[in-house]
């Protein structure tokens, strides 16, 4: 079986050798912060969920600016 699922599109064009889905829970927050959110969420890990579309979002610094631009269902297509 194929390392990817689609060899011929790796992640980031191929540029890192490993990558690993994950969610970013915290960012440029004091590391005490960070801290605690690191223990609040570990404690409810794992999480079961299923992935049913894929968000493209665009946005920019200004506050209520991003907004989906498309969405992606993943799966099967609808036939009919």
């Amino acid at each position: 079986m194929d390392r990817w699922r689609f060899p011929e599109a790796p992640p980031y064009e191929g540029a890192h050798t490993d990558t690993v889905p994950h969610l970013t829970v915290g960012h440029d927050a004091p590391g005490h912060v960070l801290d605690r959110a690191a223990r609040t969420v570990s404690a409810h890990l794992p999480i079961p969920a299923a992935v049913e579309n894929v968000l493209l979002i665009s946005g920019s610094q200004e506050p209520g600016s991003w907004r989906t631009v498309a969405t992606f269902p993943l799966g099967p297509r609808p036939t009919g």
